[in-house]
């Protein structure tokens, strides 16, 4: 099954937007009878969210959001994939709100969660959390507390959609994506977690720019300038990037996807 969300039927996004389940093996997309438009009644505007699977009961887990005045919010949102149904997450919201934050799956199934601007006008949110079922929802790392973002704050944009990839090593590596020469972290999410900074991109590129981890402990990013570099994250206590090929143009708010082949 697939699943879109987007805005209302006016066009406008709020905590009413539509959420759409379309079964692929029914075939014919633009039949009305293959899509089932999902009522709810959560009223969290979840423009500028973040989204992972529940990998142990498959369900979606849908993140952070807008407060509908462009800072963020504690709300956790779970789509029952069986029962097709909405609600606030039964096990609570997050510690801290978040607006343009990024979340990954860990190995043992827990979600790993960074970044994100604040419910408090010129404010960030840069301690990251873990949810996990089995330890009851989101549990805060402060002894992770990610500097660029507290230190930088909003003039520095380093806590847009933070680039944050685990290696073949079970190591969490995070990128502060805007701008260049920012920090690359190595955080543990053991206890109250850890964090060390292991190096520096060393290119400039936007807030929401591109990145995907194409291969084992392999990242592409699109730079600026229009170059594409590799970050190699197999050791994280010094991750190296390479300048691989040129695209001839910059991107922003651009998408990556691995093909089959492997390209």
């Amino acid at each position: 099954q697939v699943l879109a969300y987007g805005s209302d039927n006016q066009g406008g996004q709020g905590g009413q937007l539509y959420y759409d389940v379309w079964n692929v093996e029914s075939g014919e997309h633009r039949l009305s009878a293959n899509h089932n438009l999902l009522t709810h009644s959560t009223e969290t505007n979840i423009f500028c969210s973040t989204l992972s699977m529940d990998v142990v009961t498959g369900n979606v887990l849908i993140i952070g959001g807008d407060n509908n005045n462009n800072y963020g919010i504690q709300d956790a949102l779970e789509l029952n994939v069986k029962t097709l149904q909405i609600r606030k997450h039964p096990l609570g919201d997050m510690h801290y709100a978040r607006w343009y934050a990024s979340s990954i799956n860990l190995p043992n199934g827990e979600i790993f969660v960074v970044g994100g601007k604040s419910a408090e006008q010129e404010t960030t949110s840069p301690i990251p959390e873990v949810w996990s079922l089995a330890t009851g929802g989101f549990r805060e790392l402060p002894g992770a507390e990610i500097p660029a973002i507290t230190e930088l704050s909003l003039g520095g944009d380093a806590w847009w959609y933070p680039h944050a990839y685990v290696n073949s090593a079970s190591d969490i590596i995070v990128i502060i994506g805007h701008g260049e020469n920012t920090a690359v972290y190595h955080v543990g999410v053991e206890e109250s977690g850890s964090i060390v900074m292991v190096g520096i991109k060393p290119f400039a590129s936007d807030k929401l720019g591109a990145s995907l981890m194409y291969d084992v402990d392999l990242v592409a990013f699109i730079a600026n300038d229009g170059g594409l570099w590799v970050a190699d994250i197999s050791d994280a206590t010094k991750p190296f990037f390479t300048r691989k090929t040129e695209l001839g143009e910059g991107r922003t708010n651009a998408a990556m996807s691995s093909l089959p082949d492997g390209r």
